[in-house]
């Protein structure tokens, strides 16, 4: 089942695949219009989505979904890649850097404290609402409430150093709220080629933990591996693995004692 029927039918006003909103072929600037139009109506569409669940859960609940058990749940454009309708995988200078000076590893073995910047790349120059496999994120109503629904709030947005207007709380499976609970010692890493690598920064700050390390890996990806794409000359950020792995190692050796 899907609430909105198609994929293929776009407001052109809010497509960021569009000339005429800022895009360009292999790196965008969009204006601060645009950025905060896209935000508002992402904010709405959000929410929208989310009451639909709800509303088509009280209806399986109540014997009178499409199933007895769960319902299926498209939603067009909404696939959880990374380059899928983020304006940040166009225009890097969204999601750019940290809000405070914070550890940076560096691939021939030193330590600064520095505003981290992000080291990613404009990525991927197609919009891909109009498909399925790619596009939509394909769903149950139950698993998209349990694991993936969150509301945000009026003023939701992002900008260079981070995002707003989430209710962090409002689901069981999100990081950010979750950490409100965590009173162990803490060790949070970054990677600034990673998609979501200012995500660390938000998470250590909401972690209510006395001992914690908020670290970030200049060039690795989001899979700790090294973002060779992303250097300037060869060998640049060095192996970003084994510069994360040591330093775990270091961070763990305390406990060891």
């Amino acid at each position: 089942m899907t609430w909105e029927e198609t994929g293929r039918k776009l407001d052109e006003s809010l497509d960021l695949f569009n000339p005429r909103n800022g895009f360009v072929r292999g790196g965008s600037k969009y204006s601060s219009e645009f950025v905060r139009r896209f935000q508002k109506a992402q904010g709405e569409r959000n929410n929208r989505i989310l009451q639909a669940a709800l509303e088509r859960l009280e209806k399986i609940e109540r014997g009178e979904g499409l199933y007895e058990d769960d319902e299926p749940l498209v939603i067009p454009g909404a696939d959880q890649a990374f380059f899928n309708n983020k304006l940040y995988a166009q225009d890097v200078s969204l999601m750019a850097h940290t809000r405070k000076p914070r550890l940076l590893l560096h691939g021939d073995g030193s330590v600064t404290e520095e505003i981290v910047h992000s080291v990613r790349k404009p990525e991927n120059d197609e919009g891909l609402t109009g498909r399925l496999v790619g596009g939509a994120r394909i769903l149950t109503v139950r698993n998209y409430l349990y694991s993936y629904a969150i509301r945000t709030e009026a003023d939701f947005g992002y900008g260079e150093d981070g995002v707003w207007g989430i209710d962090w709380s409002s689901s069981y499976s999100c990081p950010p709220g979750n950490m409100r609970g965590i009173h162990a010692p803490l060790l949070v890493m970054g990677m600034t080629a990673g998609w979501e690598y200012l995500a660390s920064e938000t998470i250590y700050d909401m972690a209510a933990s006395e001992d914690k390390t908020l670290v970030f890996v200049e060039g690795a990806n989001h899979k700790f591996e090294t973002a060779l794409h992303c250097e300037t000359y060869p060998g640049q950020f060095g192996d970003t693995m084994k510069t994360t792995h040591d330093f775990v190692a270091r961070w763990l050796e305390r406990f060891l004692a």
